[in-house]
């Protein structure tokens, strides 16, 4: 048998949690309904006084379950330490399991053929880390969205992302892309959308192999027609 895992653990936790909650409501309860009973006797009225004791019997059965309820979970938790003990006791060479695993790995070794679990693990591609982004990186970030710099940010963006562990690359990249995108909803709703169009190309770009952020691709020739009608407007002025 094996050591408690973590789950375990963390149950063995909630059952105490548990028990003590409902033990501290019986106690209550049980106090509660005496010190009623009592005062109501004080009163001399010992008539709804009688009628309030006889639910006590109801009470203590309920107390009555409630500690073998603690009691049946005590032993369950004897045992496995018991056999907890046990294992950790047993001396080395007669812990099954292990020297039969130390022993058909060094046959494998030895014939040229490991085993499928560690064949795998010492095939499995490694992920690709980066190196170590550059300090106050969040800093620059929210810098260059304040003032809007796009073509800036797109560059450090690109920056971090060769520097970056891939799965935090693309947290990176899925928040900035939600930031783009209200950005340029703003611009274009405030009539600015020609204005805009080397920063949609530059996030267009950046974003092209994104399924995600696909629009930006998709809203580029719209924002290339608005600049080209801006400007056919300018020459005609």
């Amino acid at each position: 048998m094996s050591e408690p895992s973590g789950s375990d653990l963390g149950k063995r936790d909630n059952f105490r949690r548990d028990f003590a909650t409902v033990l501290a409501g019986y106690l209550v309860g049980h106090g509660v309904l005496r010190l009623s009973a009592g005062f109501l006797i004080g009163l001399g009225d010992g008539a709804r006084a009688d009628l309030l004791m006889r639910w006590l019997p109801v009470w203590n059965a309920l107390g009555w379950f409630v500690a073998a309820w603690g009691v049946y979970r005590l032993v369950l938790w004897a045992g496995e330490l018991r056999s907890v003990f046990s294992l950790t006791t047993q001396p080395a060479e007669q812990r099954p399991g292990e020297h039969d695993t130390v022993v058909d790995e060094r046959l494998a070794a030895r014939s040229g053929h490991l085993p499928e679990s560690a064949d795998s693990q010492a095939t499995a591609p490694s992920e690709k880390i980066g190196g170590t982004p550059p300090t106050g990186w969040k800093e620059r970030i929210k810098g260059l969205q304040k003032r809007k710099d796009i073509e800036a940010l797109v560059d450090l963006q690109k920056s971090l992302s060769q520097a970056m562990p891939r799965e935090r690359a693309e947290q990176l990249n899925r928040r900035l892309g939600r930031w783009y995108t209200k950005h340029f909803q703003r611009v274009m709703l405030t009539g600015r959308a020609a204005e805009s169009l080397a920063d949609v190309e530059r996030v267009a770009d950046y974003y092209a192999d994104s399924e995600e952020f696909a629009y930006f691709q998709e809203v580029l020739p719209v924002v290339r027609q608005c600049a080209e009608l801006k400007q056919s407007l300018q020459d005609e002025e």
